[in-house]
């Protein structure tokens, strides 16, 4: 991804979100990412850069992780106060804990804007989109923010007048060199939760493919430090105002580090296959050729239909075959194996 395409994504960012915060307004971050998944912490690294960007870092008074707000209870906010819930791909009823959680907020401050940042939305069942649409609708300054095409069209549906589209945060992040050197031919970074779609039993066993999710991250000084103040919160809940100021700077750490570890990782592969959208964003952030299947719903097919994301670094594949086929023309190494899709025809 070169500057002009990061400064075409972080240009629209701006016209979508610097409408919706006023001028001097407070700002409440809710539900951030605290958990191993490295995507959730490069949406949050790239909220973070437009906030420090456009001069609204200093008014954040308030930011909580869904356990921190379930142990203190939702804070008593100033009525100009703009409430942002983080962006990603939990809005539908996929991921029933963040969707009850951003209901709640929408019920707990009424008379506050909220906006929803960017979103990919997916529904299961008609049940679940209608209520949604039954706790959303009734507040009167509510902002549905989504990252693709086939998103709008249901945000439309949940939030008529006030949904609008929006890159995905992840891409206000500037581009950044590879943090190591390839190990691997290719890396697979492949889904292990129910969004999964691909087989990882198809994948060559090779020596030099390596497959890996992300989901999961080592002890450390700062997760200890994290879980110490959880602990704290659960047995002290009217201490939590005291707390409040140590949140933010481990919650920056904990994305940094989760970044890192993930960059890392797709940076030990000459080529990466993956099905997770994040990898294939940091993967054009660092210049990394890669190949993607998508997840069970399509995720990361709308957004690049949307906004063209790896438009020279990234092709499409349908299945783990045509991946590892596709992965090996992309390394180089069309001749260490046999094509199994003659005549796959490129993007």
């Amino acid at each position: 991804m070169d500057g002009r395409s990061h400064s075409r994504y972080s240009t629209l960012i701006d016209e979508a979100l610097l409408p919706l915060i006023p001028p001097g307004a407070p700002v409440a971050i809710f539900d951030f990412p605290n958990y191993a998944n490295v995507g959730d912490s490069a949406i949050w690294l790239g909220l973070r850069s437009f906030l420090r960007h456009n001069g609204i870092s200093r008014r954040v008074v308030f930011v909580a992780d869904i356990g921190l707000t379930h142990a203190a209870g939702f804070p008593k906010l100033p009525e100009d106060c703009v409430i942002l819930i983080q962006g990603g791909g939990n809005f539908g009823d996929l991921w029933p804990h963040h969707q009850r959680h951003r209901e709640d907020i929408a019920a707990r401050y009424p008379t506050n804007r909220i906006i929803q940042l960017p979103q990919s939305i997916h529904y299961q069942s008609n049940g679940g989109l209608q209520r949604t649409c039954d706790a959303l609708q009734p507040h009167p300054d509510f902002h549905l923010l989504v990252r693709d095409i086939v998103s709008l069209e249901v945000a439309r549906k949940i939030r008529p007048g006030s949904a609008h589209l929006c890159p995905d945060m992840a891409l206000y992040l500037a581009e950044y060199p590879r943090p190591a050197a390839p190990q691997h031919a290719v890396v697979a970074l492949l889904r292990t939760d129910h969004e999964r779609k691909s087989d990882e039993g198809a994948l060559s066993k090779d020596r030099d493919v390596r497959v890996e999710d992300w989901r999961t991250e080592p002890a450390s000084l700062i997760t200890t430090i994290d879980r110490t103040l959880a602990t704290l919160h659960g047995r002290y809940p009217r201490k939590c105002p005291a707390f409040q100021p140590l949140h933010r700077p481990i919650f920056n750490r904990l994305a940094t580090d989760r970044v890192r570890r993930g960059s890392r990782l797709l940076a030990s592969g000459r080529v990466v296959i993956t099905d997770r959208l994040h990898a294939h964003i940091l993967c054009c952030l660092m210049g990394i050729p890669h190949v993607v299947l998508d997840n069970s719903y399509g995720k990361i097919s709308n957004l690049r239909t949307t906004w063209n994301t790896g438009s020279h670094l990234c092709r499409n594949a349908t299945d783990l075959s045509e991946a590892m086929y596709r992965a090996r023309q992309l390394a180089g190494e069309e001749g260490h194996v046999t094509p199994s899709r003659p005549g796959v025809v490129e993007q």
